[in-house]
């Protein structure tokens, strides 16, 4: 009999256990979704873009577009020029289009092209895109490493800020 109250009080003791770890893993998952899915979170972080050898940081702008263009980095793009005002390329995944859509630009602007493509802005000509555009970022500086009629391969990663 007492070999039986053993069992019986291992077995209880096994299953709380494994209950209360159930428990902190529900706990964990749930939490990372939290941090996956706020968008303040995108305070914290920056645009690092890597141009050759050059490193230039970008200032995301707090918008769906922006948290759906975090989700897919980082990514590597090669970069074609357009009209000497821009250097762009397409996109696998379509991103939200419910945030401040605009059809001109700034200098040094990251934006989503609702065409589905991504866009650096480094010369404003007063054009105006039809498709519009959604800022995503703003660079701090370095627009010139885009200027030129070279394709280029640029990398996109989502970074904390001071890093």
């Amino acid at each position: 009999m007492t070999y039986f109250k053993s069992i019986l009080i291992l077995s209880l003791v096994l299953a709380s256990i494994y209950a209360c770890a159930q428990g902190k893993i529900e706990d964990d998952n749930r939490m990372k979704k939290e941090i996956r899915t706020a968008v303040p979170i995108i305070d914290s972080l920056q645009l690092k873009i890597t141009v050759g050898d050059n490193v230039l940081y970008a200032e995301f702008k707090s918008n769906k577009t922006a948290d759906d263009f975090i989700k897919l980095l980082p990514i590597t793009l090669l970069m074609q020029d357009l009209n000497g005002r821009e250097k762009y390329s397409s996109l696998s995944e379509v991103l939200s289009k419910k945030d401040g859509i605009k059809t001109t630009f700034e200098d040094g602007e990251i934006a989503y092209w609702l065409g589905g493509g991504l866009a650096v802005f480094y010369h404003q000509d007063n054009s105006t895109i039809k498709a519009g555009l959604i800022t995503i970022a703003k660079l701090k500086d370095g627009k010139e490493y885009f200027k030129g009629s070279d394709n280029i391969k640029v990398k996109f990663e989502a970074v904390r800020k001071n890093q």
